[in-house]
């Protein structure tokens, strides 16, 4: 189901006109300013602030515009505003007669004024009631006799500058009523470089493809940049009209090239070009330059789109004949070649290119997708344009649906094996693997594992052999060092690492078997790091971190796409073998922590694996090891020791951030982070702002935005705030729906319909339904193993809230959770099924065994707790007490949970609710940011009638009883009775007390 099915329709958002206001603000403060605005973008705004403060009567003084005349520009400017002006004679009487009426004059390209007006016009500000405002694209843009009145004070000078990514984002939030996960408003940050007229156009250019839309809970982000691009297209002109001479080539060269050494362009351009637009923050320096070799980009990304987009093919060709071809680049500079030769490939397609492979790389470091994809054009085998059916994709059997019979099953596998039997190249099958590990750059991970299982035959021969490689003795499974055989719980609860295989672990090869050889390709490819066989295996156990069974076919050279239909295997036995020959094709390839730790983790052996990556990260290179601890630490994390996985993850995000190494992984890294923030109940927001931006441009990780969206639809539906997590359900809906490389569509489709059913009033709720159906659509193996179970949960409390029923369905896939040694999704289930009151699941919450071992556990323990004591009179202050301090944990949907239950019970039998009582319920409303279906279903004797409020109004405002009886039509006796049956219902005993506790629900 598309994005576009789910109807977010809305208009465009509030433009946040940063030009036009600071000019509102400066002619409302001063005689005369001067404005610096960068690119002169929304020099628009400048005008109409300037003629709505004077009343449409502005002159505008341009210079350059009258020739080199004395006061030419001024008579010039005159004759366009319709004052005569045919002598000097007369065009100084004008003037005289402009400065009298301390008329507003707005000056453009100061510099070019003639030396008349320009002094005439300083001459003015200094002795009349003239009004002067002085619109300029640099500071240099002004001509002396006006830098002389900035010196001395009388010329106020502004600049517009932008902003940093924390400050930019608060600008989104408030000044355009925009929302969004943080992954998605850095991303605009870097594309405007925090330009805020620049963010405005690419809001509206966002609006009006549906990429940015607004719902009930505010503004929804659908990003797809292709589309945004394409929207942009009419904006590109416009802006780089303003810029000219040395800055505009300064700007065309560095958008062409995407990244220039400095010093070559101060020497064709000059310094103080350079040095204008580095103040402007249209350029910046790269943080990552060779030492001693400082490079040159463009700070906001969309500018370099607008030069690519608005340079004719002879104009590129030119300027790299012209500049580009002739530059030297220190051979350290890996960054300024890579973008030098995908410069070249633009002009002379084909050519030749040194270390092409090595440049693909560069570029897929540095997020430059569409350099990357230029540069696999020089790669042999890497000609075919993106989205193509390209030769060896051909080869693979189409997925279930697609086939037209045995016929073409029976072709397809014929040319598969055809392949399979042809020599293979391994500089195509490098262009193959970088095609594919551009991809899953970019999040299109079904394509990556097309592009991967179409060579599978030649990258992993082992998996089309029918029988593993010997996989040889690895160290990490004889050296134990006593570690000894795990406890079985424990196990279990980290083995849930749904990874390449599901549920097995390693075998020798049968007994008696001979020394088997290298797998056929062993010796072409090469089983050593640094081969295209190493590299696939390296991505495929990258994305087998979240797409397991569908990783495992490309290994073993099957359809990826076919998996996604079929229910999981029922015999262990198949599923084991499939998985050991997996695992014996990566270390074919040339594996070996990697393939160590996944047949550890999937023997529930967790210790050792923890052990394995602390001793012997640094015989591997960086990219093995970090994914050994990726593995590790999400199997940690969210399985039985979340303190020591968390702590993992976060150790090797701190370093891969430091080292500046692998980007794409350091996303992914910090994506499971936030998951298993998600799950164990750590503080995202903490969280997240010790996460900071390291460097000025990261490339774009699709699957935070999702991961971020659905982190905050936990938070809101644990706070009760059902309309906010449909938003972010939505949100993370959105963010899927083009690209979704951590499994995380099937969360968000059963989070949207959780949502929706506590909605069931509103026109929001028929989203559920829809994300329900497309739940079922999806299959049973889709989407991460870690969250699973939790999504099948969260779909049940879509069917309704929750009943007995429900949850005892819930507690049915808690135990199923639980076998699987899922322990943190384990936790999630109950903690939906408690409410429900399943005896079941609340007497393995009550259970002596339960370990307490993170914040979402002791939050589950807490409720359960509350809840079975709920009923018992004696126990109502521990009762209230844990409903307390659930309200100061935000965790208020839990909060009214227990609240519900207490006053159940207390008015059960016509009974009447304690005072605490009353007053909890009462703070659960008042505080209550939107519409609550719990808080809806008990003490509706609280709710207050209108009559009420007028009573309560007069009393907080000291209105005497006549007063307030006049106005209701009633006796003051009759007044006076009402106060007391209020007085005795929410048990106040005077009526200043009563007041306090009822004046937040009675404002006018």
């Amino acid at each position: 189901m598309s994005a576009g099915s789910w109807d977010f329709g809305a208009p465009v958002p509030a433009m946040l006109g940063e030009a036009a206001a600071r000019t509102r603000a400066l002619l409302s403060e001063e005689q005369a300013a001067a404005l610096v605005l960068p690119g002169l973008w929304g020099h628009e705004g400048v005008r109409a602030a300037t003629a709505a403060h004077s009343g449409g009567a502005a002159l505008t003084l341009e210079g350059g515009r009258g020739g080199p005349e004395p006061y030419s520009d001024l008579a010039a400017a005159l004759t366009a505003a319709g004052r005569p002006a045919g002598t000097v004679v007369r065009a100084l009487r004008e003037w005289e007669e402009l400065c009298g009426e301390g008329a507003l004059v707005l000056v453009r390209t100061a510099t070019s004024l003639d030396e008349a007006t320009a002094a005439l016009l300083a001459r003015a500000v200094r002795v009349t009631s003239l009004r002067v405002f002085v619109l300029m694209a640099h500071e240099r843009d002004l001509c002396p006799p006006l830098r002389a009145l900035v010196r001395a004070g009388v010329l106020a000078l502004q600049r517009v500058s932008p902003l940093g990514p924390q400050a930019f984002a608060d600008r989104l939030r408030t000044g355009a009523g925009l929302t969004g996960p943080g992954a998605v408003l850095d991303r605009v940050h870097d594309l405007t470089g925090g330009h805020l007229e620049l963010a405005d156009r690419l809001l509206a250019s966002a609006a009006s493809v549906g990429m940015l839309e607004e719902t009930a809970g505010g503004w929804l982000w659908s990003w797809d940049e292709g589309r945004l691009r394409t929207a942009l297209r009419p904006v590109y002109p416009q802006l780089l009209a303003h810029f000219d001479g040395d800055h505009r080539f300064t700007v065309r060269s560095t958008g062409l090239a995407g990244v220039l050494p400095e010093a070559p362009v101060e020497a064709a351009a000059g310094s103080g070009a350079v040095l204008d637009l580095l103040d402007q923050g249209i350029l910046t320096w790269r943080h990552d330059s060779a030492p001693g070799h400082s490079s040159l980009q463009l700070a906001p990304e969309m500018l370099r789109w607008a030069v690519a987009a608005t340079t004719s093919a002879a104009e590129n060709a030119a300027a790299w004949y012209e500049f580009g071809e002739g530059l030297a680049t220190a051979p350290e500079d890996r960054a300024v070649r890579t973008a030098l030769s995908a410069w070249r490939l633009s002009v002379e397609a084909g050519s030749a290119i040194p270390d092409a492979a090595g440049c693909v790389r560069t570029a897929l470091f540095h997020g430059w997708y569409l350099f990357a994809e230029r540069l696999l054009t020089a790669l042999p085998g890497g000609a075919a344009p993106r989205g193509a059916g390209e030769a060896m994709e051909a080869a693979l059997p189409r997925g279930a649906g697609e086939a037209t019979g045995a016929e073409a099953a029976g072709a397809a596998g014929a040319e598969a094996a055809e392949q399979a039997a042809a020599p293979a190249d391994p500089a195509a099958l490098e262009a193959q693997v970088l095609r594919a590990e551009l991809a899953w750059a970019q999040g299109e991970v079904d394509r990556a594992l097309r592009l991967l299982a179409a060579s599978s035959h030649q990258l992993w021969p082992a998996g089309r052999e029918g029988a593993p490689a010997d996989p040889g003795t690895p160290a990490g499974l004889n050296a134990r060092e006593g570690s000894g055989a795990p406890d079985d719980s424990g196990a279990r609860e980290a083995s849930g690492a749904g990874s390449i295989g599901t549920a097995a672990q390693e075998s020798a090869p049968a007994p008696g078997a001979g020394p088997q050889g290298p797998p056929a390709g062993r010796f072409l490819l090469g089983g050593d790091p640094g081969g295209p066989a190493y590299d696939a295996a390296l991505l495929v156990g990258q994305i087998g971190l979240f797409h397991p069974e569908r990783a495992l076919a490309v290994v073993l050279g099957e359809d990826p796409a076919a998996v996604l239909g079929e229910a999981p295997a029922s015999a262990a036995e198949v599923e084991e073998e499939r998985f050991r020959l997996g695992l014996a094709c990566g270390r074919a390839a040339g594996l070996t922590l990697l393939a160590d730790v996944i047949g550890l983790l999937h023997e529930g052996r967790w210790e050792d694996a923890f052990t394995a990556v602390r001793r012997r990260s640094l015989d591997v290179g960086l990219e093995e090891s970090a994914l050994a601890r990726l593995w590790v630490g999400a199997s940690l994390g969210l399985g039985g020791a979340h303190d020591d996985g968390r702590h993992v993850l976060a150790e090797l995000l701190e370093e891969l951030l430091r080292e500046q190494a692998q980007p794409h992984l350091a996303g992914t890294v910090r994506g499971v982070l936030l998951i298993v923030a998600m799950h164990m109940g750590w503080d995202p927001h903490e969280f997240l702002t010790s996460v900071h931006r390291t460097h000025r441009r990261r490339p774009w990780q699709p699957g935070l935005a999702s991961v971020q969206e659905l982190t905050a639809a936990v938070l809101a539906m644990q706070d009760d705030r059902m309309l906010g997590c449909l938003h972010h359900a939505r949100g993370a809906l959105a963010a899927t729906a083009d690209a979704d490389p951590f499994g995380l569509r099937p969360v968000a489709l059963a989070m949207l319909a959780a949502a929706a059913s506590y909605l069931p009033h509103r026109p929001e709720a028929a989203c559920g339904e829809r994300a329900r159906a497309e739940l079922r659509e999806l299959g049973p193996v889709h989407g991460i193993p870690y969250l699973r179970f939790f999504a099948q949960a969260l779909a049940l409390v879509g069917s309704g809230p929750p009943t007995l029923e429900v949850s005892e369905a819930i507690t049915d896939v808690a135990w199923a959770a639980r076998e699987a040694g899922y322990a943190a999704q384990e936790q999630q289930a109950l903690l939906l099924a408690v409410p429900g009151g399943s005896p079941r699941a609340l007497a393995a919450v009550l259970a002596e065994d339960w370990q307490v071992h993170n914040e979402r556990a002791g939050m589950v323990r807490a409720l359960a707790v509350a809840l079975a004591a709920s009923a018992d009179p004696g126990a109502g202050d521990a009762v209230l007490d844990a409903a307390e301090a659930f309200f100061a944990t935000h965790s208020r949907f839990l909060a009214h949970v227990v609240l519900g239950a207490r006053w159940q019970a207390e008015t059960a039998g016509g009974g009447e609710p304690s005072a605490r009582l009353l007053r909890l319920v009462l703070r659960a409303r008042a505080e209550a940011a939107e519409y609550s279906w719990l808080l809806s279903r008990f003490a509706q004797e609280l709710d207050l009638s209108e009559r009420d409020r007028i009573i309560v109004r007069g009393l907080r405002d000291g209105e005497r009883t006549g007063a307030v009886a006049g106005r209701l039509g009633l006796s003051p006796r009759t007044v006076e009775r009402l106060i007391a049956q209020l007085l005795h219902r929410f048990r106040c005993a005077d009526r200043l007390e009563l007041v306090r506790l009822l004046e937040g629900f009675v404002a006018e």
